[in-house]
């Protein structure tokens, strides 16, 4: 099992624009050839299996997933937290509301309540006004709070 703490450093710039800018140095490459293998989606793959054990353990929490993209991470962790026809506030120029290709009422079944913000930063008072459009019943309650801080 390889280690976190066997990285190398390097005074390289690290392109964090998107998950896909990015391209495996040959060391990658090689590491990639010399792994075993195994069908993740029957549990069998231990290279999955072991990296996503050693982050469990660096963030101390029982069990973490490996996911292809971060459109698939946020995905995965509303729908964890929001039930299906609830709705999320975020601030209006979010990048999950903006550039995510509307996940949250495609696939999650959560309709996105856009909150006008500064700098992705949305007020108190914003906020609560936004919690009570839900309280009506002709809206979607509010059950996910989603905030960025790379704007």
């Amino acid at each position: 099992m390889g280690s976190l703490d066997n990285m190398k450093a390097s005074n390289k710039m690290i392109d964090l624009r998107s998950d896909t800018v990015t391209t495996p140095t040959p060391e990658m490459i090689e590491a990639m050839s010399r792994a075993e293998l195994g069908d993740d989606f029957f549990r069998d793959d231990p290279t999955v299996l072991d990296f996503e054990a050693e982050v469990a353990d660096l963030l101390g929490v029982e069990s973490a997933m490996l996911v292809i993209s971060g459109t698939m991470g946020n995905v995965v962790s509303a729908m964890a937290l929001a039930p299906r026809g609830t709705s999320i506030i975020l601030e209006a120029a979010a990048h999950i509301h903006i550039k995510e290709s509307g996940w949250p009422s495609t696939i999650a079944g959560l309709t996105p309540r856009p909150v006008q913000g500064i700098g992705g930063m949305i007020s108190p008072t914003a906020l609560a006004d936004a919690i009570a459009v839900g309280q009506s019943r002709l809206s979607a309650p509010a059950s996910l709070l989603c905030l960025e801080n790379t704007h």
